[in-house]
């Protein structure tokens, strides 16, 4: 069995969602409008020692996420995740409620 990674769009529909290494111009996007709640350029996110990944529909950014396999654990620590600000309820209902 394959998992398919997907979102729903406005139809309801599945779309299906590219999820790979994430290029420094998809971290560069985050402090361009709309903006992102985090810059994925920081000190923090650009550390080596995390990896990064983008997920993508037809091109389009959609969420970031960053990870690191800790050395002595049987644990993956997930650094931070984060939706594209159109996606993003918190981001859009704020901006909702400030029009």
């Amino acid at each position: 069995m394959q998992f398919k990674q997907f979102v729903f769009d406005k139809m309801n529909r599945q779309v299906p969602v590219l999820i790979e290494p994430m290029l420094r111009s998809d971290a560069e996007s985050t402090n361009l409008p709309p903006m992102w709640q985090t810059s994925w350029t920081s000190e923090y996110l650009a550390e080596d020692r995390f990896q990064k990944y983008a997920a993508k529909v037809n091109g389009e950014l959609i969420a970031l996420g960053a990870y690191e396999v800790l050395e002595n654990s049987l644990v993956v620590h997930i650094v931070y995740m984060e939706a594209h600000p159109e996606s993003n309820p918190i981001l859009s209902n704020w901006k909702e409620a400030s029009k």
